[in-house]
């Protein structure tokens, strides 16, 4: 969703996105990810939408594809 107006600032946020691309290091943002994730439910996205394969070979699938996401200004 959009998120919601707040005292603080414009937006506050209601998801974590976790944006994974080729040669990213995916492991040094999953513990971020995880302590979010309690919080701000977890969306993952990849350019094409389609798993990303780590370094230590697992796959981690995404739920969206970068181009369908809206950035707040």
């Amino acid at each position: 969703g959009p998120g919601s107006r707040s005292a603080y600032g414009p937006q506050v946020p209601d998801h974590t996105l976790l944006l994974l691309y080729p040669g990213c290091i995916a492991y040094e943002m999953l513990l971020a990810a995880e302590m979010l994730n309690a919080h701000f439910p977890l969306e993952v996205a990849t350019p094409d939408g389609a798993a990303h394969r780590a370094s230590s070979n697992s796959h981690l699938y995404a739920l969206i594809t970068s181009s369908s996401i809206l950035l707040a200004s």
